[in-house]
């Protein structure tokens, strides 16, 4: 792929996927400035039925189509950025537990289909390069780490290319993103995260923590495989999206869970800075963030995911009397990595959010995660088919035939 191209997609994801932010910004702010908001969420989610429905789009199309879309180098619904976009944003504006980082992934997947043959990029072969130089950028222009969403892009595909020289192409695409993300103001965490002392965390701590992120992460994933499952069952979108938009308003409206919706940038904050959460905070983001999405409501999961770590963390530092916040950062790359089944670009992400001094800890941390729930993944694309008695028996196959030869 040519380069001008690649610059090209990354300058066009990264911009509408700041556009992206600004909106998720000034609707999560208006969630917390009107809470009642919260009794709309029914009606937010049938107007995005809706929305889908005259765009002749399906309903169910997510961000695992969006990559097995690329990986059969098919394009991407031209239609899915405006869906996702004001879908996005009608769940948050109603105090739906989502994000914008796998929605960010669905935008750069459709904006860089649409912008490809612009490009002159009509070769079926370079549809796949294509898709994930959108998506590489996207991410990097939400997570202000483009070496972690280049890694991701790849690492998630699972999958070799035709030509290795292509892979340029996404990493390219991401520091063009990052760059107009970066002028834009645009940011995850606080700066001062950077300052965290994560590399003096006690190696058995890290692992202590690693394993417990992974427990956490297979049983969000299989939760959330197993309630799509269900309300699929009952074979009526509108149905499943009124009564479980019910159910989350009845949960934010009577109880004190409100400040657990919206992207869970707030409690990442508080964890990083410091601060002590409820024991339960972990436990309260992750269930609204699954009824949410069993839902049907649109909106990322990657987010939530990182909330739910840095919560996780918090948690185990303060029964464990650790460093809350070096912990909480700990806890997000963790379970990123057992939930995306990304190891790689989860301790990319930890070094390029908390510093390079922080990777060793972070792939420690990312490694236990990902070793104990190498089965569970967000992204089935991402799950790799390998067990350790299958890892061992083909290694000393290999080391065999190598000697014999």
């Amino acid at each position: 792929m040519p380069a001008r191209a690649a610059c090209a997609i990354g300058a066009a994801a990264g911009g509408a996927t700041v556009a992206l932010g600004w909106a998720v910004d000034l609707a999560v702010a208006t969630f917390y400035a009107h809470e009642r908001l919260v009794w709309l969420l029914p009606a937010a989610g049938l107007a995005t039925y809706g929305l889908y429905r005259a765009l002749r789009l399906p309903f169910s199309l997510g961000t695992s189509d969006v990559i097995e879309a690329a990986r059969a180098s098919r394009p991407v619904p031209r239609a899915l950025a405006p869906a996702i976009f004001l879908g996005t944003c009608c769940t948050l504006l109603c105090g739906g537990s989502v994000g914008k980082e796998a929605a960010a992934l669905q935008l750069g997947g459709s904006v860089s289909s649409w912008l490809g043959p612009l490009l002159g990029l009509r070769d079926e072969g370079l549809q796949e390069t294509c898709i994930m130089c959108g998506m590489a950028a996207a991410l990097s222009a939400v997570l202000l780490a483009p070496v972690a969403a280049a890694v991701f892009t790849v690492e998630v595909m699972h999958r070799r290319l035709a030509y290795p020289a292509r892979l340029t192409a996404p990493a390219l695409s991401a520091l063009v993103a990052f760059a107009v993300a970066r002028a834009a103001g645009a940011r995850l965490v606080s700066p001062a995260v950077a300052a965290l002392d994560v590399a003096g965390a006690s190696p058995l701590a890290v692992v202590a923590l690693g394993v417990a992120a992974a427990v956490v992460a297979g049983a969000f994933c299989v939760a959330l495989r197993v309630l799509r499952r269900s309300v699929a069952r009952l074979d009526s979108v509108p149905l499943v999206i009124v009564v479980g938009g019910a159910a989350v308003s009845m949960l934010l409206g009577f109880t004190d869970l409100a400040p657990y919706g919206g992207t869970g940038a707030v409690q990442i904050d508080a964890a990083l800075a410091g601060a002590a959460l409820p024991p339960e905070a972990f436990l309260a983001k992750a269930a609204l963030t699954l009824l949410v999405l069993a839902a049907g409501f649109k909106g990322g999961e990657i987010m939530p995911v990182l909330c739910v770590g840095a919560c996780l963390g918090s948690t185990f530092a303060a029964t464990s009397g650790l460093d809350g916040a070096s912990f909480a950062a700990l806890g997000m790359v963790a379970l990123f990595a057992g939930c995306s089944n990304c190891p790689l670009a989860s301790v990319a992400l930890g070094a390029e959010l908390f510093g390079l001094a922080a990777a060793p800890a972070c792939a420690l941390a990312a490694a236990c995660a990902f070793a104990c729930s190498y089965r569970c993944s967000l992204y089935q694309s991402a799950v790799i088919a390998w067990t350790p008695r299958g890892l061992l028996h083909d290694l000393v196959t290999k080391t065999a035939r190598r000697s014999w030869n």
